[in-house]
């Protein structure tokens, strides 16, 4: 979570610079291309971030849920299998993974081409009001686990797009805790991060403790 939020703030701050230099072409009629590279790829490092901690979650359910019958460290896979009715890890678990996951689709469409065929571009497009809206370009035609799709555009807003992925994101990644939580020793006690403006700290605590609001003992503290 602290890194995926950590990459959104970066994709917000490149959507500055990129939006300004992008207003110079007006201007001077040419502009560096630099920021506009930079944009995209931050963006791109936000959906490959998010999708990686997707699968660590899917590796830590085979930890948390052990049975001979697990599908394999894939968060997609453990998805479809769930959703295909073919295997259940708990109520509370298999209801999040049924509900609206549009936005890890989406992180799937995007990082697929970006990881394994080609990067997207960065394009400029105009609102109703004729303000510059910086926009992701690409085409889905990897062919990574047969998802070929050779007229698939993909076309999204960066800003907008980047705010939705990571709603949805912690949305999930929020509730998925909280299922896990129903998996757990109260009173064992763990290491328990509280991410904070300027630094993260890392305190040690049981469910029972953090629940009746004690922060438990600090550990170590990581600064941004």
């Amino acid at each position: 979570m602290i890194c995926v939020r950590h990459c959104l703030r970066e994709v917000e701050e490149a959507l500055v610079f990129a939006t300004q230099e992008f207003k110079k072409i007006s201007e001077r009629g040419r502009v560096s291309y630099d920021s506009g590279l930079i944009l995209v790829h931050k963006y791109e490092v936000l959906t490959d971030q998010i999708y990686r901690t997707m699968e660590n979650i899917a590796a830590i359910n085979s930890y948390l849920y052990p049975t001979r019958d697990a599908p394999p460290w894939s968060f997609r896979k453990q998805m479809e299998k769930v959703r295909e009715g073919e295997f259940s890890f708990s109520d509370s678990y298999d209801s999040i993974i049924k509900g609206d996951m549009k936005w890890y689709e989406e992180v799937l469409r995007i990082r697929r081409n970006s990881a394994h065929f080609i990067i997207g571009i960065g394009v400029c497009l105009d609102d109703a009001e004729g303000e510059l809206i910086m926009g992701y370009h690409n085409y889905e035609v990897s062919e990574r686990e047969g998802k070929h799709s050779s007229t698939g555009e993909i076309l999204n807003r960066i800003q907008e797009s980047a705010g939705e992925l990571f709603s949805g994101f912690e949305t999930c990644v929020e509730a998925i805790g909280n299922a896990w939580l129903e998996e757990v020793d109260p009173t064992s006690k763990s290491l328990i991060p509280y991410d904070l403006p300027d630094r993260t700290e890392f305190r040690e605590l049981s469910l029972k403790e953090y629940r009746v609001g004690k922060k438990g003992r600090l550990v170590a503290t990581n600064y941004l």
